[in-house]
Formats: structure tokens, sequence, C-alpha cells
């Protein structure tokens, strides 16, 4: 790839960020290729974040506007119901910034290949109520190279999984310090390459609950319990005609932990658990 230098419209109007974090990290923000999937409340801000940062986007849904969605997502307007989210948006959302691009994608989140996803370093998934199609998509991901984040909010409840690989490197700094009566008072200071190696969704979800040490449990946030319990209700075919209930998802819970053979209160609090399954079936969020 020929390295472009940054241009000078970039850099007066990038001014503020490149003082912040240098024209290096600034150039490799703008040859970054991102895919966001699916168009609410959470990814329309990161769009709109990226873009005013100098990032260049592919949204992709395949979902029509709905009116609920004009309550989370300022660049659809009524006159955009009925029409493709992404096709509503682009051009609202290229007026932030001209120096970037912004590009769609009309295509259902089960169909994104390995075809697809190999043009892009990073992807963005937004989409609950099919757990099991973020669990394929993370995994054409991992096969292909590029770093994946899932992320949504469902009434007063939202969750973030990343996972960047088997080999995810990052430089760790730490200061050293002389001892008393040591040559020297200058601090040192010290780098040292780290590796770290994340789950994919897959593994994450599936983690049997009993295996964690209790510090760990404390640590886990109930909505990963959700997502399971989603995951489950899908698996079971009950999700396609959108009629489970509370009831239904209270019974795949309580078989989930009968065959974990843990307690509720070992782990989080049933009702809040059910209640945001329940949001989160029904597709309800607040702007964040």
């Amino acid at each position: 790839m020929v390295e472009v230098d940054i241009s000078e419209n970039e850099a007066a109007l990038y001014d503020r960020q490149i003082r912040l974090w240098g024209v290096e990290a600034q150039k490799r923000m703008r040859d970054a290729k991102v895919l966001i999937c699916g168009l609410r409340g959470t990814t329309i801000e990161l769009c709109k974040n990226l873009i005013l940062a100098g990032i260049s986007v592919t949204i992709q849904d395949s979902d029509t506007v709905k009116p609920e969605d004009l309550g989370t997502q300022f660049f659809l307007r009524e006159e955009d119901i009925g029409k493709n989210k992404v096709e509503a948006s682009q051009a609202r959302m290229q007026e932030l910034n001209p120096l970037v691009e912004v590009s769609i994608l009309v295509k259902p989140l089960a169909d994104l290949d390995g075809a697809i996803i190999s043009k892009f370093d990073y992807v963005c998934a937004c989409a609950t109520k099919s757990v099991g199609s973020l669990i394929k998509l993370n995994n054409v991901c991992r096969e292909n190279s590029a770093l994946f984040f899932c992320t949504d909010s469902f009434g007063l409840y939202g969750y973030l999984f990343l996972d960047l690989g088997n080999e995810y490197k990052y430089i760790e700094t730490t200061i050293e310090t002389p001892k008393p009566g040591e040559e020297g008072e200058e601090e040192k200071k010290i780098q040292k390459e780290q590796i770290l190696r994340f789950s994919t969704l897959e593994e994450a979800i599936n983690t049997k609950w009993k295996s964690l040490s209790t510090k760990k449990r404390k640590r886990v946030p109930e909505t990963f319990f959700t997502l399971r319990t989603l995951y489950e209700v899908e698996k079971a075919n009950k999700i396609s005609n959108g009629n489970e209930t509370k009831i239904e998802m209270d019974a795949v819970l309580e078989k989930l932990l009968k065959n974990e053979q843990m307690e509720p209160a070992q782990l989080f609090q049933t009702e809040n658990v059910l209640e945001s399954a329940e949001t989160a079936r029904l597709g309800a969020e607040i702007n964040p």
C-alpha cells in the first residue's frame, strides 16, 4: 500500500486531535477499513463519532425504517419510514465530513461471508436479537483477521464484547523509580511488548458458569446471562416467530441454572436478566 500524507484540508480539520495523538495515528485512522453492521441507536452514535474523527465507514443493514426508529436514530426522518435504513441514512452521515467516504451494504447480517469481511480491518455489529448471527460473524472475522466488536443497548441495559484475535500485541509501559541509595535519581520508562489472547463470542457465551471462580463470577455482568438466555431461546427455534414470552424465557433460564448446578443468587438477579432479555427481544432501546 502506498502511504499518503495528511493533506492540508485534513490537517486543518483534524488539528486538535492530531495535537492529541499525532499525525501517524491520524493516518492509520484515515486508512482503516471499518464495517458497521446494524443501524440502531448505539451504532448510530458510533458512526457519528468515527466519521467526525476522520474514519471512513461502510454501514450494513437490510431492514427498513420503522416509526420507532425515529426516536433513537437521529439521521432518520419521518419521510424515511419504509425505506432501507442505510440508504436513508447515507447522505446525512456523509454531510458530517466530506473528507471521509460513507459506503452502504444492503445485505442481511447472515449473508456476510469471507469475501466481504476480508475487505475490512474492523467489524462492529449490533444485532442482539440473533446471537447466533453474531457468533457466525465473529467466526468469519477470525478466519479473515478482522477485529470484531459487538454491542447493543436495550432499555436501561447494554453490553460490549470484543474479540481482538489470538495474538493481540500491545506495549505496556512501566515507570521504574530508583531505590534510596541507588545511583541516579531519574525515573526510567520501561516498555515491554505484551500479548493477549481473546475469546471468540462462541467461546464466551458457552462458558460453563460453574467453572468460574467466585471472583470471576462477581465480574461477569448480568447482560452476559441475558445473551446466553436469548441464545438458548434462539437455538430452541422459539425466537423465529417472535411470540416467546417472559414465562418461556424463565423456563429456559431455569433449565440453564439446573444444568450448571448454580443458584441464581450466586450469579445475578433473575428478574433483571428476564427483564433485559424481554426488552432485547422487543428491540426496545434508549438513545445512548
